[in-house]
């Protein structure tokens, strides 16, 4: 009886589908950098990882979510405070006795505000 002799390897098993294609984006040292900065802020252990990931996205949606930014989270913050802001001003407003037009300005102010920030936000 032979014996047959398996090799163990170890580490994690084949993919299915594995990530086999390959692609070169050429870039200056600060474009490098400046990718290499965000990728880091944005959690993502390699650049090529944001990269695969963001090209994708695009390609299903027709465009790339900008939630996990940091400066779109600090502006959607921001228009938060505006949001509670202006519906303040809202509710000030209807106390007196203001022009039509004033007053359709100011009550027009909470759902522009909501808009900009589910545009940042998508």
């Amino acid at each position: 009886m032979s014996k047959e002799l398996v090799k163990n390897k170890g580490g994690a098993p084949r993919k299915e589908i594995r990530q086999s294609k390959a692609f070169k984006v050429y870039l200056t040292p600060e474009e490098f950098q400046d990718i290499k900065v965000i990728s880091e802020e944005l959690g993502y252990p390699t650049i090529s990882g944001l990269f695969r990931e963001k090209i994708l996205e695009f390609c299903r949606k027709g465009r790339i979510s900008t939630a996990n930014n940091p400066s779109i989270q600090a502006a959607s913050a921001y228009l938060g405070d505006l949001a509670f802001s202006s519906h303040l001003l809202v509710q000030f407003s209807q106390e007196f006795k203001l022009p039509e037009n004033v007053l359709e300005s100011i009550r027009g102010l909470p759902s522009k505000i909501e808009t900009i920030d589910s545009f940042l936000t998508q």
